[in-house]
């Protein structure tokens, strides 16, 4: 009961850092998280890993409970036998969501301890966060019809907006990112699958308040899980190959972590990312990681 109070009342509002969180979606998501078992252990171990955030001196104790938890968790997920219906759709994409989350914090908690092996950690979270998008296709039928719908439609609607919008700083992303690309020496191929997720990262800039106007506005999540959840196999295989091109364009992903370095599940990652990939490129590539490398460093 402890750790349900905690997440409801301090980890689900330390996932923004504004430090609030929209009641409706709340109350949208919450029966549904409390209807599956798998789905209430999971919530547990975040709040669990949360909880060794706040406390360090009691860290190992919390984190060995986050573990115990998130192995209830799959065990009662596998032993489940899902067929996905309009009663346990959204469950079963907050399951997902919550094991993503789970595994950025465990990412940044190793960057936190100077753990190292911070790109490997992030492109093995990205696999995981990709794998809500296999089960969002077999939900999505199924979710406009649930309490979920609402959310959906803002998405869809923050979506349909961004393409509309000409933020500075996502218009230079995306000039940036175009010339990389079209000076790439690789597969035809292996360009288009570049090409869009640059696109896709292009779409969560221009959602963001503007990197590029001085704002004390503190950028909300956002639109920047869909990149991760929409990304393809095919880019992951290229992040795990370290291709140059996929590896600047995580780079610029990571300058929007670094924004919200604040938040305990993000942290360092941003920062820790970006100087990992520069180091491995060389200066034979710094024309493109110039920018990243100052956001890294900046107050932004």
């Amino acid at each position: 009961m402890q750790l349900f109070s905690h997440f409801i009342y301090e980890t689900l509002p330390s996932l923004e850092e504004t430090g609030s969180i929209d009641n409706g979606q709340a109350r949208a998501l919450m029966p549904a998280v409390l209807s599956e078992p798998y789905t209430m252990y999971q919530l547990l171990a975040l709040s669990a890993m949360h909880t060794s955030y706040q406390h360090p001196e009691e860290a190992n104790w919390h984190l060995e409970e986050a573990r115990a938890l998130q192995t209830q968790a799959l065990c009662a997920f596998n032993n489940a036998h899902i067929e996905v219906t309009v009663d346990n759709c959204v469950s079963i994409m907050s399951f997902s969501t919550l094991i993503g989350l789970h595994a950025l914090a465990e990412v940044a908690g190793n960057a936190d301890v100077g753990a190292g092996g911070v790109l490997d950690g992030f492109v093995t979270y990205m696999n995981l966060h990709r794998g809500v998008r296999a089960i969002i296709s077999q939900s999505w039928r199924f979710l406009n019809q649930t309490s979920v719908s609402p959310l959906l439609e803002r998405t869809t609607s923050a979506i349909h907006h961004a393409f509309s919008s000409n933020g500075q700083t996502a218009v230079a992303v995306a000039d940036r990112l175009s010339n990389l690309l079209d000076h790439a020496d690789m597969s035809e191929e292996s360009r288009q699958v570049c090409s869009a997720a640059a696109s896709q990262l292009t779409v969560v800039y221009q959602t963001e308040p503007d990197v590029a106007k001085s704002s004390n506005q503190p950028p909300g999540s956002g639109l920047l899980w869909v990149f991760p959840i929409n990304l393809s196999s095919e880019f992951t295989t290229l992040l795990s190959m370290r291709k140059p091109e996929a590896l600047i364009i995580l780079a610029h992903y990571a300058v929007l972590l670094h924004r919200r370095r604040r938040v305990w599940l993000v942290g360092n990652v941003g920062r820790i990312l970006i100087e990992e990939i520069s180091r491995f490129l060389g200066t034979f590539w710094r024309t493109y990681l110039d920018w990243p490398l100052a956001q890294s460093h900046g107050d932004t």
